[in-house]
């Protein structure tokens, strides 16, 4: 870290007072750092008073910091390591989504996309923008597996490269707030202009042709699981993580845990078709694990300190999935297509027959604005999804009328 001039180390405060509940809240910047909480005061001029006093207090500190000649600039690597250890800190080791390691390879990432060598003062708006172009238009890296990139090999897609911009400016903001550094260029909010757009993915499975030929392709074992993800919905881990204890045959329905804000899981329950329950009594038939779905095993295998001999029943991987999934995709000719579409295209087949509420609920999403978001409608969807409630109306009113027609002879028989 690199000491520079102080001259232009200026204060700049940033005072706000607002009643929440019984008591006045303040919000105050002095030098890039932030302090906010409750005054404890009803009264809006003794919360002045205590705002006051704290402001001045935080003006103190800030002199005394430029007196001793705090560093004000350091290179973006040790700022982002510095940022990385603090969040580290409020983590737990294991349940955490993004895990642990994600958030650091991202945090890598953004380091090697910006230079470690940049200074914290150098990252300003132009910085962000031949960043942001560079990753949208240089080719990406292969991935050594998995099914490949879903820019094509042309750039990171808009979405990765919307939240490595966002992780930077957390990070400067890390530096400017916490670490008392001034980078008085750094982007400020709000950063449309910076997140490149993001258009809603809109790939589904189609129902006829498509359909029939990938299921054709696939081991049966991965084909009930495929077809159990598009009546059900379900995630590819929750799907993998099945067990019979999950599965209700009095209410016909499966219950799995979605991870929400905090640690605790959030129970979701799915409610099973026809379909569904005929795919688990087929599996039920020829079970030999606590396992709803499983495959087998290829060579000798170890899974949860278990030995499984080559042949027996072993439950499913994301690796063994992928070994018959991406060749089936190959052989069927269906480009661009994950695993994850499936719930996407379960969704979307409710909401055709019925609203974004069912299908919200459906997904176990809390806003109805997430389903429409995950969705990626387009207005031939909509248009589609008009056409199919008509025919659904056209087909209740003819019943309607044809009960209201044959109730009187009907009566009349008996």
């Amino acid at each position: 870290m690199n000491a520079i001039n102080h001259t232009d180390f200026g204060a700049t405060t940033a005072l706000n007072l607002v009643l929440r509940g019984r008591f006045y809240h303040y919000d105050i910047m002095v030098d890039g750092r932030r302090a906010r909480g409750s005054t404890k005061c009803v009264d809006i001029a003794e919360a002045a008073i205590v705002v006051e006093r704290i402001k001045s207090r935080m003006l103190r500190e800030a002199a005394e910091r430029r007196e001793a000649g705090a560093p004000v600039d350091a290179t973006f690597d040790a700022i982002a390591d510095a940022c990385w250890k603090s969040i580290k800190a409020t983590l737990r080791t294991s349940g955490e989504r993004p895990s642990m390691r994600a958030r650091r390879r991202e945090f890598l990432r953004v380091v090697m996309a910006f230079g470690p060598q940049t200074m914290g003062s150098q990252m300003d708006y132009h910085r962000f923008v031949e960043v942001r172009d560079r990753l949208l238009n240089d080719p990406a890296p292969a991935r050594k597996r998995g099914r490949p990139r879903k820019s094509g090999g042309k750039g990171m897609t808009p979405k990765s490269v919307g939240n490595l911009m966002k992780t930077a400016m957390r990070i400067l903001n890390f530096g400017a707030t916490r670490l008392g550094l001034t980078l008085p260029d750094r982007p400020q909010p709000p950063y449309a202009d910076l997140i490149p757009t993001v258009t809603p993915r809109s790939r589904y499975l189609r129902e006829g042709s498509e359909e029939r030929r990938l299921l054709a392709l696939l081991d049966p074992d991965l084909a009930d699981v495929i077809r159990f993800a598009l009546e059900t919905g379900l995630r590819w881990n929750e799907l993998a993580g099945l067990q019979w204890d999950d599965v209700d045959g009095v209410e016909e329905s499966v219950t799995v845990y979605l991870k929400g804000k905090g640690h605790d899981p959030i129970p979701h329950t799915v409610f099973l078709s026809e379909t569904a329950l005929t795919i688990l009594d087929h599996r039920r038939a020829q079970t030999q694990s606590q396992h709803v779905f499983t495959t087998k095993a290829e060579a000798e295998t170890h899974c949860d300190d278990i030995v499984y001999p080559a042949g027996a029943q072993v439950p499913w991987t994301y690796n063994r999935m992928h070994r018959q999934f991406a060749p089936a995709l190959r052989k069927a000719g269906i480009q661009d297509f994950g695993f994850h579409d499936l719930r996407r295209t379960a969704a979307r087949r409710l909401w055709l027959d019925s609203n974004i509420e069912v299908a919200a609920a459906f997904l176990g999403h809390k806003d109805t604005k997430t389903t429409l978001a995950y969705l990626g409608l387009t207005p031939s969807d909509v248009h589609a999804a008009q056409r199919q409630r008509a025919l659904q109306q056209a087909r209740r009113q003819a019943e309607i009328r044809k009960a209201i027609d044959d109730g009187p002879a009907g009566a009349g028989a008996r």
